[in-house]
């Protein structure tokens, strides 16, 4: 710091840190007679946005330089200024597997806003554009009755029919 303690531009510190992308939060405090209390919260990635980014809690994007491929975080990916949504729903979906134990490792919103899923054992959901959470309420609900002890055999289950399912099963 070259400037003295009261003339010191603590806001314009702030601002310079927060440009950094691992940086979410700043707060600085200036304590008497020549010190500065300087606290950093960083981001913290909640899942990966279109394989250059990271979307934090709140659902913002943050692009560092680099991505660490040592995170284990879902994937998330869909067209330009989608973020929000994709995250969105992504909650949302997240609450609806819950009962079946499943997660999800990968979420689409396609450029035709399509949404499809690949859950952590490897299925794959095509959800289709109209009512996903619908959609995907009525797998959660069959799951262990249809799939149950079978789950790794399913290759893709399509839930665009409006009452039905299509089910691909793994060639053995």
């Amino acid at each position: 710091v070259q400037a003295g303690f009261f003339s010191f531009d603590a806001h314009a510190l702030e601002k310079r840190l927060l440009a950094e992308p691992w940086i979410n939060e700043v707060s600085i405090t200036r304590q008497w007679p020549a010190t500065l209390l300087i606290e950093v919260i960083e981001q913290h990635p909640m899942a990966q946005w279109n394989t250059r980014a990271y979307v934090n809690p709140r659902g913002l994007i943050f692009e560092p330089k680099m991505l660490d491929q040592t995170f284990s975080v879902p994937k998330l990916q869909g067209p330009a200024n989608s973020s929000t949504k994709v995250f969105q729903h992504y909650q949302q979906m997240c609450k609806l597997l819950r009962s079946t134990g499943r997660r999800i490792s990968l979420l689409v919103l396609t450029e035709r806003m399509s949404w499809r899923i690949t859950l952590d054992n490897g299925m794959e959901l095509m959800l289709g554009r109209d009512a996903p959470l619908e959609r995907l309420q009525r797998f959660t609900k069959v799951y262990d009755q249809v799939f149950g002890e079978r789950a790794h055999k399913v290759k893709m289950v399509d839930l665009r029919y409006k009452s039905g399912m299509a089910v691909t099963w793994r060639k053995p």
